[in-house]
């Protein structure tokens, strides 16, 4: 019964909620693009953003003017820009994708490293393996401006409100969004990614906030289980694996000033600087791993789930010598069973400790411990 579930049953009302949230279509695109092609300190600010390397490419704009489709503009991102952002790493690795079905609809949840990466990291691989791209859900606080906005609506992305502070419409916003997810699973049968918790996991501590699990139960009909509904929305737990992540220090320094400075505000550019540094410094070697379907039963309430969630994206981690080097000087006592030689192990803690030369005590505690977390998981 749980897979017929269709979204045409909707009242009326929720599907027009949905326009303040839901990606742009096929029709609105020729006039978006249009309207940013005209748009010259737009185009300056996408140029900056993927300036990337000592021999940057330029972005090629003028293929735009062709594009009449979301699939269009997606192909045109995989064709022009993923090149430029390919020479930021080394390797790209993807395991478990091979044992979905392209032709069902997944609930991607994954553990959320880098704002722009993760989304793109993810559906470079759905499109490697012959799937759709992937519906995905971003902060409206990363919207503030227009272009971005249309960029990320352009993109497939969907609006999660973030910055609302009644709690009535928090609970309004949360029912809209699990009813679009439910939409676009049943009704579109398209693919759906949402990270675990709101924002990056700046101390990489990945753990799934069970509110996520109850927001998706929202739009559950009230004849069906919930253990039934959750089923029913395939939810594939997804841990994306950095070997360097280019904000380390800055995440670091940020947590550090929530902790000891009462009076932190975060800087109008700060997410806009982010977004560079992840597209544009390098990461290394990248692991994208897909879970297995969730096995949800009636005796599953939503920290149960969460639990579940947390324990296959713990399980799926690629660790490097970096987080086996950062783990060792963490805790120096305990035996370790690398897959990495000590000298792969000398190189990386070097590496680190010169990124980190220029930082105080505390901060280099905290990127090693960041590092670190990975091997405490595994």
């Amino acid at each position: 019964m749980s897979q017929n579930l269709k979204a045409d049953t909707f009242n009326t009302q929720w599907q027009e909620s949905f326009k303040d949230i839901q990606c742009y279509q096929d029709d609105e695109v020729k006039e978006t693009l249009t309207r940013l092609l005209n748009d010259t300190e737009l185009l300056s600010t996408i140029s900056e953003l993927f300036t990337i390397g000592p021999s940057p490419q330029k972005v090629p704009f003028e293929y735009l003017a062709d594009v009449n489709t979301v699939d269009g503009f997606q192909s045109w991102v995989a064709e022009h820009l993923f090149p430029i952002i390919e020479s930021t790493y080394e390797s790209l690795s993807i395991s478990g994708l091979d044992k979905l079905d392209p032709k069902t609809p997944y609930l991607f949840i994954s553990n959320h490293r880098d704002i722009v990466m993760d989304p793109l990291i993810l559906n470079k691989a759905l499109r490697q393996y012959g799937f759709a791209t992937s519906h995905c859900a971003i902060g409206d606080n990363l919207l503030q401006h227009y272009a971005a906005n249309d960029l990320a609506l352009l993109n497939r992305c969907f609006k999660v409100f973030r910055s609302l502070k009644s709690p009535r419409a928090m609970l309004k916003a949360m029912k809209t969004q699990s009813e679009y997810i439910r939409f676009l699973h049943f009704n579109l049968k398209s693919h759906v990614w949402i990270a675990q918790k709101e924002g990056r996991a700046k101390d990489n501590i990945d753990k799934t906030n069970p509110a996520l699990i109850k927001m998706l139960g929202l739009a559950k009909p009230k004849e069906q289980t919930l253990s039934n509904y959750l089923s029913a929305l395939n939810i594939v737990p997804v841990s994306f694996s950095y070997e360097w992540d280019p904000c380390d220090i800055d995440k670091a320094q940020e947590l550090h000033e929530i902790e000891n400075t009462s009076l932190y505000e975060k800087d109008r550019l700060e997410d806009f600087k982010s977004t560079k540094k992840g597209l544009s410094e390098n990461k290394g070697r990248i692991h994208l791993s897909f879970g297995e379907k969730l096995n949800i039963t009636s005796e599953h309430d939503h920290k149960d789930i969460a639990k579940l969630i947390d324990d296959c994206i713990h399980q799926n981690y690629h660790a490097y010598p970096i987080n086996y080097a950062c783990f060792n000087r963490e805790q120096p006592e305990a035996v370790l069973d690398s897959r990495y030689d000590r000298l792969e192990l000398e190189q990386a803690i070097a590496q680190l400790d010169d990124r980190l030369k220029s930082e105080n005590a505390e901060i280099k505690a905290r990127v090693c411990k960041a590092y670190s977390q990975v091997i405490k998981k595994v």
